[in-house]
């Protein structure tokens, strides 16, 4: 349950970065390199990167067609390159976003065996206190 609010709360806050990066901007649509910059400099905070384009589609799409219409006749010959690039920008995302989950995956596999090993040990868990300034000590009077 706890992990459910850490997760529901990094995405708000990610949400919340990546709206923020655009509001700062005002004006139609955003360059796609410009608003790559802007999603990585916003990721350095956050532990995962955030999406260039908000889920605004539909602006994306008017600022795609904009720059489709503005190329003319060079239609024919930027299709293919278009298509290449679409495919190898979606095979990238894919293997980058595996990578994401392998890394998540080994975090928490990390995470277990510590503690079951603690566990098993015996081993006390290191309790700190930052703002105790020093350790109680238990002692039965007789």
């Amino acid at each position: 349950m706890a992990k459910k609010n850490e997760v529901e709360k990094q995405r708000e806050k990610s949400r919340i970065v990546a709206l923020d990066a655009f509001r700062r901007h005002p004006g139609f649509p955003i360059r796609p390199r410009r608003a790559m910059a802007l999603a990585k400099k916003q990721s350095k905070t956050i532990p995962y990167p955030l999406s260039p384009y908000p889920v605004n589609l539909l602006l994306l799409f008017q600022w795609a067609r904009g720059e489709w219409d503005s190329l003319g006749k060079h239609k024919k010959l930027a299709l293919p390159v278009i298509i290449l690039v679409v495919l190898t920008t979606w095979e990238k995302e894919y293997f980058r976003r595996e990578a994401r989950w392998d890394q998540i995956e080994r975090e928490e596999t990390a995470k277990l065996a510590r503690k079951l090993y603690l566990e098993s040990s015996g081993t006390p868990r290191k309790r700190r206190f930052p703002l105790w300034p020093f350790k109680r000590k238990y002692v039965e009077e007789e």
